[in-house]
């Protein structure tokens, strides 16, 4: 992963409309600049960074709205389309719908849940449950890999670099660590969106 790197610290926040419709942060086509490839400075101003992570999850609320998980939430599938007029000089939507999975049932608590025909998304970002055969899965897995994708975004590194075994790994408790000096409400949020348990998060 390339570190994000970039000298732009406008902080304006004003860029993103109050009634924008959020289908708009999904993209219809692919682009040739995903997060995770940018060379955009976001580690020292936690406004443009919560600004990004705010589109990303106005993406992911309108999929679950309409009782759709996307299954495979990374920076890589987050895109920054240009855009001159915003303080970031981009905005960002969502993309590749390849794992997108349709809750069609009710599982044993009431909510709307699906059964994975296969296993979906990409390890560093996958909820522990979805590493068990079997379980119900929910638009929860969307959240415990933004959670992940938090972490990724301030540190510009992959996650559970060194780690041979990251199932195991997660499924034991395993999670990113931040520095100190990411803000506590930021780690705590994060934290929250990847508990181990998906009522939690």
């Amino acid at each position: 992963t390339n570190t994000i790197t970039n000298t732009n610290t406008n902080t304006n926040t004003t860029s993103t409309p109050p009634n924008e419709n959020p289908k708009d942060r999904v993209a219809s086509s692919p682009s040739p600049s995903p997060l995770d490839r940018s060379r955009l400075y976001l580690y020292a101003d936690y406004k443009l960074i919560c600004l990004t992570l705010m589109e990303v999850a106005l993406a992911l609320r309108y999929l679950h709205s309409m009782q759709v998980v996307h299954c495979d939430l990374k920076p890589g599938n987050v895109l920054l389309k240009s855009s001159p007029n915003d303080p970031r000089d981009f905005t960002t939507k969502l993309s590749d719908f390849g794992y997108v999975t349709l809750l069609a049932g009710e599982g044993p608590d009431g909510h709307p849940h699906a059964l994975p025909r296969r296993a979906c998304g990409t390890m560093a970002y996958m909820a522990p449950e979805t590493f068990v055969k079997g379980p119900l899965l929910d638009s929860s897995i969307d959240v415990y890999a933004f959670g992940v994708l938090m972490w990724e975004i301030v540190m510009g590194l992959r996650p559970y670099r060194g780690i041979t075994n990251i199932a195991t790994h997660v499924i034991h408790g395993g999670r990113p660590v931040f520095p100190p000096e990411v803000p506590t409400p930021y780690r705590l949020l994060a934290t929250a969106c990847w508990s181990a348990d998906p009522w939690a998060r």
